[in-house]
């Protein structure tokens, strides 16, 4: 049985394998997604985006996960771009601008 909407898949990193991506850094309180994660929708800081040759694109974010994640507490995660799985999230007390 599917999930819908799907949860965010974590990006490989780049390993050398082809031309070096394109990066985009933001500031500190830059923009935020809202991720799913674990079935859950999360408020995550974008830090960075990666263009790849084969047209990838990949969002470097600060994110806060749970023990039902596998992890607990406020990491830094990839993730491959995916509007059923992420999308723009307006300001949210706490987070961002």
């Amino acid at each position: 049985m599917s999930m819908w909407p799907p949860d965010a898949v974590e990006a490989r990193p780049w390993n050398g394998d082809g031309p070096r991506p394109a990066y985009r850094f933001y500031p500190p309180l830059g923009p935020l997604l809202s991720i799913r994660v674990g079935g859950r929708w999360r408020p995550a800081v974008v830090r960075g985006r990666e263009d790849r040759e084969d047209g990838t694109v990949v969002y470097h974010v600060e994110i806060t996960l749970t023990l039902h994640d596998g992890v607990r507490g406020t990491v830094d995660r990839a993730y491959v771009w995916d509007p059923a799985a992420m999308h723009p999230a307006p300001p949210v007390r706490g987070f961002g601008p």
